[in-house]
Parts: structure tokens; C-alpha cells; sequence
């Protein structure tokens, strides 16, 4: 009999896809996460939320909410309730930066001084949102992270140095080897663990499989995984088998989204954007900053774009828009920008627009000058589009998009000026499908049909006997 569960572990390695992963393990080809997970419980057809980005997923995973609920939208928003309203925009070099705390200039290091020891993404999530380590330490019970973003209420937070940080910028670019970002992930998890102990819940974030499949084609990510990630996860059975842990700890595995190869694409670059929706009357600014002199911003994520309309009668960033006069145009100028770049007409079968009313009022599907509901749209394909309902309604919060354009596949309208190989973001299978996987003492071998992002965190306090219902996802049952 085992001993009674004193440590899980949550393993997430971000984009893993999940054929991917399912496939490799059950061919033999990584020996370190078939030692790990391989009698476990897999969840066949695992989803996250929309958009399927890093920053979202994150903090839905860490979470258990919906992302209206814990207001982690994407990789940057408009924040109409700021006095005045601004931009928050997690892609620049600074803010990046910042994410971990660090300012990218400053006294008294120069570089990267540590300015802000909670980080951004701890700083943005909704006061109300309350993290699985918030919620275990209401318990009494202990936890860490290593090199995640979401860390709010853990005891230890293990971040990635100075050093490390300007590694993985240069390597987020294709200038150095995305191996060691995983490399000193791991070694700075062994160390942590050696030292300290492990803690009730720990969490190890394997981030260098997103940047490496940006640079790749199809076959990069098999590659990667077999060579840079699975001797990490032999390594962490060894570990655990050497302090004694192995038969109290379980191990959890899982991703925040996948990837969709876009070599075939629609590339619409950002200055062909501008060019197109001022044709139609939509001045548009991008990047950090509400600029003067422009009716709508947008926020773009990969397979997803959040366009925001300038309130037309008070001109003011912080009021909520008309639907009928500022945010129709908008969707009709998106929808017009795609069917005009795309000559073909591919996109419009394949790529989505929301449009809403007014901050939770519901988002509707638009198309060609009509909407209709999610449940209408969606009823007969939730097999390309998992959990597309339930993920478009939870992303209608405040700091969302007016009017939001989804990728659906590879044929899909993609705004970018990077012509990168693969992306995610948005609502196609490739990108929304992950696995997960639980293991350990207690846990059976066996499937489970459906599981979402959301419902990881419940299912871990489960196993410390915590039912939080203040979550929106449900705990496993094994």
C-alpha cells in the first residue's frame, strides 16, 4: 500500500500538442515521460481556453477559471477602466521582463533590475481570482514554482536570473540554442528541490518547445521533445527516487496549448492591416500605446486579433462603444480587410468573428452583416472546435476585444508581420487540443474521455481532500 500523498508535482511544457506527445509515448520514443506518466490516467481529448496563447492558459490552468473570470485575456489588452484608459502589452522587451519582475533598465544593476518582486501577470489577474497556491495555503498546505509566470500565493517562487533572461530573449529569436532555456529550468528545479525540500504543490514550466516551434516545420516539435525535455523528466524520477518521494509524490503533465503549422497561410501583415481598415474608415493603432488620432486598437496573438472600437460620440477610450454604430463597421471592416487579402475566399469558411454588445453581454458570431448565436454556430462542429461554447463565453470580460478575429485553421486570415511556421491562438483542434496526464500512487490506468485546462487545479486539490466551488472547472474522478 502506498503512503499517503504528500507532494504532486504539475509538469507543463508549453505547446505541447497533443498527438503529438500521445503518439511519441505510445511508440517508445521518450523513456523519460513513459517511466513518469505512461500507467497513469490520460485524458483523451484534454482542451484549453481561447485564446489558445501562453498567458491566458497559464493562469486558467493555475486557476481552475474561465479567462472572463481570473481577466488574463491574451499577451496584451486595452484597459478601459484605467483613468485614462490604457494599453497593457506583454510583448515588448520591458514588459516581458516584467512578467518575472525585472525592469529591462534601471538602478542598480543596469540591466534587469529587480523592480517588482510580485511580477505583471501576479499584478493583472482580477482581485477576486484566487491561484491554486492562494487556495492550498488557505489549507495549510506548502508549494513552489519554477520559471512559471502565474506564481501569485506560492511559497517560493524559483525565477529565471538575469542571465537566463537574456538567454532566452536571444533565443526566443532563433539567435541560440532553445535547449538550455530547459536545461536551466531543470537545473534550477534540482537545485530547489536538493535544498528546500519538495513542497505540498510544485510546479516545473518547460518553456523552450513554444520558442523552438515557432523557428520549425512539422517534425520540429517530435525532435525537441525527444532531445531537450524528456531527459529532464528521467531526471526527475531519479531525483525523486533518491530523496524517497516517489511513492507519495504524483505527478501531473500538461500543457497550456498546441500549435498549427501555418506554411500554407494567409499572412496579412500589420501595414497592410492599417492600410486595409482605414480604407473602411478605422484608424488603427498596434504595439504599447492608444495613439491620438485613432477610432479602434488592436491586439494581435497569433491566430487571434482583439480589435477595440473608440467610442464614436465621446471619443473616450474609457466608454463602452455603440454596437450598431462603432462595432458592426468594425466587424464588417475586419471580415471585408480578410476577404480582400484573401483572393481565394478560404477565410470565409474557416475564420471566426465575434462581436458583442457591451462587456458581458455575450459575444454572437458575425458573418457577412448577420449574427447568430455560439450555440447555433458551433453545434454541429465541436469536433473541429472543442469546447468552443463554453470557451467563447468565458472569454467575455471587460478587457476583451469589441470585435475578435480567430484563425480557425491553417487556412485562416493570420496577422503578423513574422512569416513563422507555426503559431496557435486559435480555435482549431491543433491548437486547443493538450495533453494531460495524472500519475502516481492511487491513480489508475486508465482513460478519461474529456478534460478541460480548467479542470487541473480542482482535480490537484482534490487530492489534499480541498474542494474549492469557487472554480469554474471540476475535479477528475479517477
Amino acid at each position: 500500500m502506498s503512503r499517503p500523498i504528500s507532494s504532486v508535482i504539475i509538469v507543463v511544457v508549453d505547446a505541447l500538442k497533443r498527438e503529438v506527445f500521445y503518439n511519441m509515448l505510445a511508440d517508445g520514443e521518450l523513456p523519460g515521460f513513459a517511466e513518469a506518466f505512461a500507467d497513469g490516467a490520460k485524458v483523451r481529448f484534454g482542451s484549453t481556453v481561447y485564446p489558445t496563447e501562453t498567458l491566458p492558459a497559464q493562469t486558467s490552468l493555475f486557476t481552475g477559471l474561465e479567462v472572463r473570470r481570473h481577466g488574463i485575456v491574451g499577451n496584451g489588452w486595452v484597459e478601459r477602466s484605467a483613468a485614462p484608459a490604457r494599453v497593457l502589452d506583454f510583448t515588448s522587451a520591458d514588459t516581458a521582463a516584467g512578467v518575472f519582475g525585472y525592469k529591462l533598465f534601471g538602478w542598480p544593476t543596469l540591466l534587469l533590475p529587480m523592480k517588482n518582486p510580485r511580477g505583471l501577470i501576479n499584478d493583472s489577474l482580477y482581485p477576486p481570482a484566487r491561484t491554486i497556491y492562494e487556495i492550498a495555503a488557505d489549507h495549510g498546505l506548502t508549494s513552489a514554482v519554477v520559471f512559471n509566470q502565474v506564481s501569485r500565493g506560492a511559497g517560493r517562487w524559483v525565477r529565471p536570473n538575469r542571465g537566463d533572461m537574456v538567454y532566452f530573449a536571444l533565443s526566443s529569436k532563433g539567435l541560440l540554442d532553445f535547449k538550455r532555456i530547459d536545461l536551466r529550468t531543470w537545473q534550477a528545479a534540482a537545485s530547489d528541490i536538493r535544498r528546500n525540500g519538495l513542497p505540498n504543490i510544485y510546479t516545473l514550466y518547460f518553456s523552450g518547445l513554444d520558442a523552438w516551434c515557432h523557428h520549425t516545420g512539422a517534425a520540429g516539435q517530435a525532435a525537441y521533445l525527444k532531445e531537450a525535455v524528456d531527459p529532464h523528466i528521467s531526471s526527475l524520477v531519479r531525483l525523486l527516487e533518491q530523496s524517497g518521494a516517489r511513492d507519495s509524490t504524483r505527478l501531473v503533465l500538461c500543457s497550456d496549448h498546441g500549435q498549427t503549422w501555418l506554411q500554407s497561410s494567409n499572412m496579412i501583415t500589420t501595414g497592410r492591416l492599417r492600410e486595409s481598415l482605414e480604407a473602411r474608415g478605422f484608424r488603427a493603432s498596434l504595439g504599447a500605446k492608444l495613439l491620438p488620432g485613432r477610432n479602434c486598437h488592436v491586439s494581435i496573438i497569433g491566430g487571434c486579433a482583439q480589435f477595440y472600437a473608440l467610442d464614436g460620440a465621446s471619443g473616450d477610450w474609457g466608454a463602452a462603444p455603440s454596437l450598431e454604430r462603432d462595432v458592426l463597421p468594425l466587424a464588417e471592416a475586419v471580415e471585408s480587410v480578410c476577404r480582400t487579402e484573401d483572393s481565394a475566399g478560404r477565410q470565409d469558411s474557416n475564420s471566426i468573428i465575434l462581436v458583442r454588445a457591451a462587456p458581458g453581454s455575450g459575444y454572437f458570431i458575425y458573418k457577412r452583416g448577420s449574427v447568430s448565436a455560439p450555440d447555433d454556430f458551433f453545434w454541429d462542429k465541436l469536433d473541429r472546435f472543442p469546447r468552443a461554447i463554453d470557451n467563447i463565453r468565458g472569454l467575455d470580460c471587460p478587457r476583451s476585444g469589441d470585435v475578435v478575429l480567430f484563425s480557425a485553421s491553417e487556412h485562416g486570415c493570420y496577422i503578423s508581420d513574422n512569416p513563422d511556421s507555426r503559431t496557435h491562438g486559435g480555435l482549431s483542434s491543433e491548437n486547443a487540443g493538450i495533453p494531460i496526464v495524472f500519475s502516481g500512487p492511487g491513480i489508475p490506468r486508465r482513460v478519461v474521455e474529456q478534460a478541460s485546462i480548467i479542470d487541473i487545479a480542482p482535480t490537484v486539490l482534490s487530492f489534499f481532500n480541498i474542494s474549492d466551488s469557487s472554480m469554474d472547472g471540476s475535479a477528475i474522478k479517477f
